[in-house]
């Protein structure tokens, strides 16, 4: 049987101040703020209770883990605020404007940049840097609202992505192409990518998508109250020459995605076509 660890013998001192508070494992900067040392005094503290034996010494990793909660970034500091924008390789203004409009920290284009470079530098992280030079170019001759649309847009595109299971682009020109292929400024098509699985692709159709979003809304209203609704007739959005029947055959994927997101039977997803 492992015999139990020493005790600090004089509760007035230094390190049995600090003794409670590390067996908790709290960090040592709320260590300080709780029993009022700073600095060496601190330090010291924190390190004879190691020395004593009156707290385990932690591996290796552990402390690293500890040593990066303990930092600035780690309390709100600049590193946690910019980490997410980091994948969508925004210029420093954009990612201001990001920032401003989630209702973040007001930093300056400056800590920003030296986020992204000390990232580059010390952890590996790719950024496409002269695309980025370019970028910032022009964001001198863009208007707010345009930086904002720029960053609403490659924001649904990495939701998107995410869905899909695909990794963030390598360079900015790739995420102009995953922005068109998602249709990012068509407020209907992201409604619909995100009713249906990520393999379902979309109808190239605005009427056909009419008609998937009409229908979604039958079926979620079926599912709530158990009755189908004169309210809802999904079939007015097909063309003139196309019949319900003929709109079914072509939508299949998409309606079959529906019913497994909404987990309806066979019988209730054919009542409802029949209602259409």
């Amino acid at each position: 049987m492992a015999e139990p660890l020493p005790t600090p013998r004089r509760a007035t001192s230094r390190v049995a101040r600090v003794y409670p508070l590390l067996q908790a494992g709290v960090p040592a900067y709320a260590i300080g703020a709780q029993v009022g040392l700073h600095g060496t005094q601190l330090t010291e503290a924190i390190r004879g209770n190691y020395r004593l034996g009156y707290v385990v010494q932690t591996l290796a990793e552990v402390r690293r883990a500890q040593h990066r909660a303990n930092t600035s970034a780690a309390r709100g500091g600049v590193a946690l605020q910019l980490a997410p924008y980091l994948p969508l390789h925004l210029t420093a203004r954009q990612t201001q404007v990001a920032l401003q409009a989630a209702g973040g920290p007001s930093l300056s284009p400056s800590q920003i940049r030296s986020f992204s470079s000390r990232e580059r530098h010390r952890h590996g992280v790719a950024r496409p840097t002269a695309e980025l030079t370019g970028e910032a170019q022009r964001d001198k001759r863009r208007s707010a609202a345009e930086l904002r649309q720029l960053v609403m847009d490659r924001q649904v595109a990495w939701v998107a992505l995410q869905r899909a299971g695909l990794p963030p682009p390598p360079s900015v020109s790739a995420w102009r192409e995953r922005e068109a292929h998602f249709e990012v400024r068509d407020a209907q098509a992201t409604q619909l990518r995100a009713l249906l699985p990520p393999e379902v692709p979309l109808p190239p159709e605005r009427h056909q998508r009419e008609f998937l979003v009409a229908f979604w809304e039958h079926a979620t209203y079926y599912q709530r109250e158990g009755v189908l609704s004169l309210a809802y007739h999904p079939a007015c959005y097909l063309a003139e020459s196309e019949s319900l029947g003929l709109a079914v055959r072509r939508l299949v994927p998409q309606l079959r995605g529906m019913q497994q997101a909404l987990h309806i039977s066979d019988e209730d997803l054919r009542k409802l076509l029949r209602a259409a």
